[in-house]
C-alpha cells in the first residue's frame, strides 16, 4: 500500500526475436516478429486477492505482424513519414508473462530522415489492448505508446551510434491512469549499428528504466543481427555529351548535336549545307567579322 516492493515477479527475462520484413512497390513494408523466451527467473507472491508466480520455462511471445506504408519521403532523404499497424496475436504463455492472453492493435505514425550525418526517427501510437483486471489500485488496458532516436553515422556510414527514448502510458479508464509512476514505463539505451559487409549489419544497446513502471526493467541489453541488403538508388539518365538529349535517345552520344524527329540524326550535329561549311547550324557569313568580309571582297 505505501509502494514498497515486496517481490520480483520477473526478475529476468531473456528473449531472442526471429523476424523479416519485405518491401514492395518501394512504399510498402510487410513485417513478422517471433520472440521466443529462451530464460526467465521470477518470484511467487501474493498480494490481497491476487497471486503472481512464474513457471520459469522458455516459451513464446505474441506473433507480431505489422505493415507500413511510407506517405512522404524517399529513402535517405532528410523527411520521411510512414503510417503502420502493427497486430499481436497472443498465442505467447501468459504463465511467464510473456503474454496477457489478448489480442492486440497498434496503429502507429512515423517520422524519420537522414541530415548530414546525423540520422532521426520518431514515433507515435496507440496500442489497443482490452482492458485487465487492475494490479493494486492501477487499470492496464490501452496505452499511447511512443518512442524517439538520433545518431551520427561515422566511418563512411558504415556505424551509427546514438540514445533512443521509448515507453507508453496507459490511457484506458478515460485516461485517469495516464502518466502515473506505475502506468508510464519509460526507457533509454544507448547503442549503434556497424555494417560489417553491405549486407550484414549488427547492433548492441543498453540502458535503463527511467520510471518503476510496470514493464520497465532495471537495466535492458540489446544485440542485433541483421541481414539487410544495401539499397541501391536509382541511377540518373546519361547525357555524355552535355547537349539535352539522353544518351539512350541520342544517335550522336559523344558530340554534341540538335534535336531531330529522325531517331536516326536525333543528336548528331547538323548536316552541312550551302553556306554553312561545318554544319553548325550558323551561316558562314554571321561567323567572319566585318574586316575579314571586306578582305575577302
Amino acid at each position: 500500500a505505501n509502494g514498497d516492493e515486496q517481490a520480483v515477479v520477473v526478475e529476468h527475462q531473456l528473449f531472442v526475436h526471429l523476424g523479416g520484413a519485405l518491401v514492395l512497390f518501394d512504399r510498402l513494408r510487410l513485417g513478422a516478429n517471433l520472440p521466443l523466451l529462451a530464460y526467465s527467473k521470477g518470484e511467487s507472491l501474493n498480494v490481497a486477492n491476487s497471486s503472481f508466480s512464474s513457471d520459469n520455462k522458455s516459451s513464446v511471445g505474441d506473433l507480431r505482424l505489422g505493415a507500413d506504408v511510407r506517405l512522404v519521403g524517399e529513402y535517405g532523404g532528410p523527411f520521411n513519414l510512414a503510417f503502420g499497424v502493427q497486430a499481436f496475436a497472443p498465442i505467447g504463455s501468459q504463465d511467464n508473462f510473456a503474454s496477457d492472453g489478448k489480442l492486440r492493435l497498434r496503429p502507429r505514425l512515423m517520422a524519420a530522415g537522414d541530415v548530414g550525418s546525423i540520422a532521426y526517427a520518431a514515433q507515435a501510437g496507440f496500442n489497443y489492448r482490452a482492458k485487465n483486471d487492475n494490479l493494486g489500485a492501477d487499470a492496464f488496458g490501452s496505452e499511447m505508446t511512443f518512442s524517439a532516436a538520433v545518431g551520427v553515422r561515422a566511418l563512411d556510414k558504415k556505424l551509427i551510434v546514438g540514445p533512443e527514448i521509448f515507453g507508453s502510458t496507459v490511457v484506458s479508464d478515460g485516461g485517469d491512469g495516464a502518466f502515473k509512476k506505475r502506468t508510464t514505463p519509460v526507457e533509454v539505451v544507448f547503442g549503434g549499428k556497424y555494417r560489417v559487409t553491405p549486407d550484414w549489419r549488427v547492433g548492441a544497446a543498453v540502458g535503463p528504466g527511467l520510471t518503476r513502471g510496470v514493464g520497465a526493467p532495471q537495466v535492458r541489453v540489446l544485440a542485433s543481427i541483421e541481414w539487410f541488403p544495401e539499397i541501391e538508388k536509382p541511377k540518373q539518365p546519361s547525357d555524355r555529351d552535355n547537349d539535352g538529349i539522353l544518351d539512350s535517345e541520342d544517335a550522336c552520344p559523344d558530340v554534341s548535336g540538335v534535336r531531330t524527329d529522325d531517331p536516326k540524326t536525333n543528336g548528331c550535329p547538323p548536316v552541312a549545307g550551302p553556306g554553312d561549311r561545318d554544319g553548325d547550324g550558323v551561316l558562314d557569313p554571321d561567323r567572319v567579322s566585318p574586316r575579314e568580309r571586306h578582305h575577302q571582297r
